[in-house]
């Protein structure tokens, strides 16, 4: 029997209604709390938005199902989320990596007693190894557990567990789930989870799960020696170059997120190379202004700056070292906002909708390939009254082909509450 029709993300198209049956729903539920051995003296915070199906069915339901505690808050703003944990003694968290990351970078996140966190999640995308060993060093109570699932089967299906966690793998199969990898690399999944269908779409339900009834998730990936899942990036994202090295988007990309200033990185094949739109982190970036005397009013005007440019840069160039060489960045550009859901540019979980990315900022990407120096692009401005306006906003494209750092540079401090 139907018990919820939950929307996918959209990254790739237009959101379409899984059908999840009571079958699915509780079967996930059993399989989650013995994975994560969920109690009732567990207190989950929720900060993502509950018709999200990890949200909703990996831990609000079995919370529930189990007699433990939910605390929900409107949105994952860093002093909100770090007040409350310290404020209900929360022991369990999920949120995507950006969420984690802007929590690090918030200067209030040395300020609250964090000592009651135990199981901490990220999924959605990869979050940096670096980022993951700082967690560890200054949560040392908590273990911070990968999950990897969709919609399409409930939440989630694979996960880490307490005595057996690796960085670069998303763990192993939850009970009651198969996996195997296709000839093609594709991930396939199979469980009692599996949805019903998508609604009023039987054409895209029968792409999705075959005869056998094995969920084909679009994602790429294999199975290491110890049997942990490593997820490669979407199938279709999985490319090669002239030279004939297969590379991910998604992998580059997190790497430039390595750095604090980086807020999101969006990369594209160039005849030469790979090139970028990146759009910097306001709070650190802007610690590091003031720190520097640098004077700015609004986010655009930052991140018009020469200096943030040269900043950057600095960043984007050390990222590049231990990269192939014909998948290094050559070129990038400092967008003059940041991406907004709703914009329909990332979504609402924090995932770059690449195909809206690509069409819209479509004129700076063919800059990009081409080499120009400057882009010129137009942009409507809404006041609060009301009032729109066009405005042409000039932007710089950065070539990184005969940068250097600076002689003698170390690397920079970071100006907040990131050490």
């Amino acid at each position: 029997m139907l018990a919820q029709i939950l929307y996918t993300s959209g990254t790739e198209s237009l959101p379409k209604g899984a059908m999840l049956t009571h079958e699915s729903v509780i079967a996930q539920y059993v399989s989650v709390m013995v994975a994560a051995e969920y109690s009732a003296t567990d207190t989950m915070l929720h900060a993502m938005p509950l018709f999200h199906c990890a949200q909703l069915d990996t831990f609000f339901g079995p919370m529930l199902y189990n007699g433990a505690s939910n605390v929900i808050i409107p949105a994952p703003v860093p002093e909100t989320v770090l007040a409350c944990i310290e404020r209900d003694r929360i022991t369990s968290f999920f949120a995507p990596p950006t969420v984690w990351i802007s929590l690090l970078r918030s200067p209030a996140f040395d300020r609250h007693d964090l000592s009651s966190l135990k199981k901490c999640y990220y999924g959605a995308s990869i979050m940096p190894v670096a980022i993951l060993q700082e967690m560890q060093q200054r949560l040392p109570a908590a273990r911070f557990w990968n999950i990897y699932g969709q919609t399409e089967i409930c939440g989630i299906a694979v996960v880490h567990r307490d005595d057996d966690i690796a960085f670069n793998t998303v763990g192993t199969p939850i009970a009651g789930t198969e996996i195997k990898i296709d000839d093609n690399g594709e991930i396939l999944l199979r469980s009692a989870s599996v949805f019903k269908g998508y609604h009023r779409n039987p054409a895209a339900t029968a792409e999705a799960v075959d005869p056998e009834g094995w969920l084909h998730t679009g994602d790429a990936g294999y199975l290491d020696d110890n049997g942990h899942l490593v997820v490669i990036d979407r199938q279709k994202d999985v490319l090669t170059t002239a030279d004939g090295t297969r590379f991910s988007s998604a992998f580059i990309e997190n790497k430039l997120k390595f750095s604090p200033y980086v807020e999101e990185a969006v990369t594209f094949a160039a005849d030469n190379g790979m090139t970028a739109i990146i759009t910097i982190d306001p709070m650190t970036t802007g610690s590091w202004a003031e720190h520097e005397r640098l004077s700015y009013t609004t986010y655009t005007d930052l991140a018009a700056k020469a200096e943030v440019q040269d900043l950057v840069a600095e960043e984007i160039h050390r990222a590049n070292e231990d990269l192939p060489e014909s998948i290094r960045v050559q070129r990038f550009v400092l967008l003059h906002k940041q991406f907004d859901p709703d914009d329909d540019e990332i979504t609402r979980t924090r995932k770059v909708r690449r195909n809206v990315i690509q069409d819209r900022y479509g004129l700076i990407i063919d800059a990009l390939n081409r080499g120009d120096e400057r882009i010129g692009i137009t942009t409507t401005v809404t006041y609060q009254d009301g009032t729109k306006v066009d405005r042409t906003i000039d932007l710089r494209i950065y070539d990184l082909t005969s940068y250097r750092v600076p002689e003698g540079r170390g690397r920079r401090p970071v100006w907040s509450g990131r050490r």
